[in-house]
């Protein structure tokens, strides 16, 4: 096993702001937790839950491997909302739960030019 590329990986999901899906929430949901440090060799995680109680666990390098890997990376979108970290669309996704103002004008303005545009091909 390679401990550097692991420890490159959590410090760069660290740095990204990146969580992992693993296990189950109360309500039978996907579970989240995100990488805080590493300390002694093991991985801090924390609970992802938006609440400000946010206990943690320690992963040793083999459990980060299994449970995160390079594909189970998910960026936390809204409070309770995660999107995988390799969808394209996750930043903007991320901007429709922090200002849905501007995302419902955005969205209005491209349904205006969605339909000028068919307008025109039908011409």
């Amino acid at each position: 096993m390679d401990y550097e590329s692991i420890y490159l990986a959590v410090e760069g999901a660290i740095e990204k702001k990146l969580h992992v899906a693993y296990g189950t929430t109360p309500l039978g949901g996907c579970g989240f937790c995100y990488p805080d440090c590493i300390k002694y060799g093991n991985i801090i995680m924390r609970n992802s839950d938006c609440g400000t109680c946010r206990p943690t666990t320690t992963w040793t390098c083999e459990q980060w491997e299994e449970r995160a890997g390079t594909s189970n990376l998910w960026k936390k979108t809204g409070i309770w909302d995660f999107t995988r970290n390799d969808n394209p669309a996750k930043n903007e996704i991320a901007y429709c739960h922090s200002s849905p103002n501007s995302a419902g004008e955005e969205l209005h303005r491209l349904m205006i030019e969605n339909k000028e545009l068919k307008m025109r091909m039908r011409l």
